[in-house]
């Protein structure tokens, strides 16, 4: 299992594959409901560090995703 064996490889791997998300605003879904942030980083651990309310979130599980910005006008 590559994330048993090495983490920090498979940490860089999901750091860039989110690359055009990083600041973004997203909602997560997890199993004690949902909530809406800016995504800030996954961290050394490979949680998803998101940014809820001017707090930090850590979330190690949930379904994730990416809000579009309103349309101006």
């Amino acid at each position: 299992d590559a994330l048993a064996k090495d983490p920090g490889v498979v940490v860089s791997a999901w750091r860039a594959r989110a690359a055009p998300w990083w600041g973004g605003m997203v909602e997560v879904r997890t199993g004690e409901g949902g909530l809406r942030g800016r995504l800030l980083e996954v961290d050394d651990d490979g949680a998803l560090v998101v940014e809820v309310e001017g707090r930090r979130r850590r979330l190690l599980s949930g379904e994730v995703t990416r809000l579009r910005p309103a349309a101006a006008g």
